[in-house]
C-alpha cells in the first residue's frame, strides 16, 4: 500500500509491490521535469532495504529504457 503518515513519509516498497504504476509515474516525470538530473529511490523502513534497493535499481533501469528516458 502507498500511504503518507502524519509525518509526511510513505511506506517504501519494492517496485511492483505497491499500488503505484511506476512506468506511468516516471513517464509523467519525464514529461513534466525534462531537465531532471538525478533520482533518489528511498528504501526507508523497508524490512530488507539493500535487497529492495538492488531490485528497484534494476527495475528503474528497465522502466527508463522502456519510456525512452536515458
Amino acid at each position: 500500500d502507498f500511504f503518507l503518515s502524519p509525518f509526511g513519509t510513505g511506506k517504501h516498497q519494492t517496485f511492483g509491490d505497491g499500488n503505484v504504476d511506476m512506468p506511468k509515474l516516471f513517464a509523467a516525470m519525464k514529461s513534466e521535469c525534462p531537465g531532471l538530473e538525478w533520482l533518489q529511490i528511498d528504501t526507508w523502513e523497508h524490512p530488507a532495504p539493500f535487497e529492495a534497493a538492488a531490485k528497484n535499481k534494476k527495475e528503474l533501469v528497465r522502466i527508463l529504457k522502456e519510456i525512452g528516458w536515458n
